[in-house]
């Protein structure tokens, strides 16, 4: 999750980032040179919630096929299709929250 300031607003944002092959589930060995840890992360896609408020959280279950993320933004609930021949998430689904006062 990102920070963006702007107009004295700040917006949050979200990207999904594939770690190395050799930090993935099953190795449980440090790569030689740690320092070179975040510079190996890929940037999958951002998740772009301009339209839905600023981004409080974000959950991914990578175990299962991976393709789908789900945020929420102020008042909505967003699943998100994370396609493979894109760089880009697709919003797949949005609820909308109601909140009562």
């Amino acid at each position: 999750m990102c920070s963006l300031a702007s107009d004295s607003k700040v917006m949050t944002c979200a990207a999904v980032w594939r770690m190395p092959k050799e930090l993935e589930s099953g190795s449980h060995e440090s790569p030689d040179d740690s320092s070179s840890n975040a510079q190996t992360l890929e940037l999958l896609c951002h998740l772009d919630n301009t339209a839905y408020g600023n981004m409080a959280g974000v959950a991914w279950e990578p175990m299962g096929d991976g393709k789908k993320v789900i945020s929420l933004a102020d008042n909505h609930l967003l699943l998100w299709d994370l396609q493979e021949s894109s760089s880009k998430a697709v919003d797949d689904c949005v609820i909308t929250l109601l909140v009562h006062s």
